[in-house]
């Protein structure tokens, strides 16, 4: 592959804006705790609470979207197991028949 490919400038974009993202996350929330500190005058009360808040968030996000989701995940593999499955039972069937016919 060639260093100007569409292919390669997308995944470097993608890369770029998950890594920015990340730091935007992390100043973000050193943030809060610095300004909640200045609040309540304790920084381990201010990062506790801050990370409840978190855990909270976290907590609806995946109630609210990625149970659902994971679920959909879940029956979609469920069908392409029992679809894998009835592959291998009709391929050992073939294959005996096959090993029975030429031996």
């Amino acid at each position: 592959m060639y260093p100007d490919t569409p292919e390669r400038n997308v995944a470097g974009a993608i890369l770029f804006f998950a890594v920015t993202a990340l730091t935007a996350y992390v100043l973000l929330i050193v943030a809060l705790v610095w300004w909640l500190a200045d609040m309540v005058g304790s920084l381990p009360l201010a990062a506790l609470l801050t990370g409840a808040l978190a855990l909270l968030f976290s907590l609806m996000a995946y109630l609210l979207v990625v149970r659902d989701a994971i679920a959909r995940i879940r029956e979609r593999w469920n069908v392409i197991f029992e679809v894998l499955e009835a592959f291998h039972t009709g391929y050992r069937r073939v294959s005996a028949f096959l090993r029975r016919l030429l031996w």
